[in-house]
């Protein structure tokens, strides 16, 4: 039986710093979640320095995973998230 790794590392990810671009700063990965942190200065004002977090959901038959979105600091508005993920 599968399971979500507990950091980058063991999931053979790169460093969650060397996950970036020019509106992204890091992408980190922990037991399911994994949380991009907007670049502070280059993205969108509305999102500058906030988080987009992703939680991994196994189905009950553990036969398929699905994300949901969700923010406990930092939310990143609702007009900036992936259609999927407005409330």
């Amino acid at each position: 039986k599968g399971y979500f790794p507990p950091n980058n590392a063991s999931g053979g990810l790169a460093s969650a710093a060397s996950i970036n671009g020019t509106y992204v700063t890091s992408v980190t990965t922990a037991s399911g979640l994994t949380t991009a942190l907007f670049n502070a200065t280059n993205a969108n004002k509305a999102i500058q320095g906030k988080n987009l977090m992703l939680s991994a959901i196994t189905a009950a038959n553990g036969g398929s995973v699905q994300y949901k979105c969700k923010s406990i600091t930092n939310v990143v508005p609702d007009r900036y998230l992936p259609t999927s993920c407005r409330a």
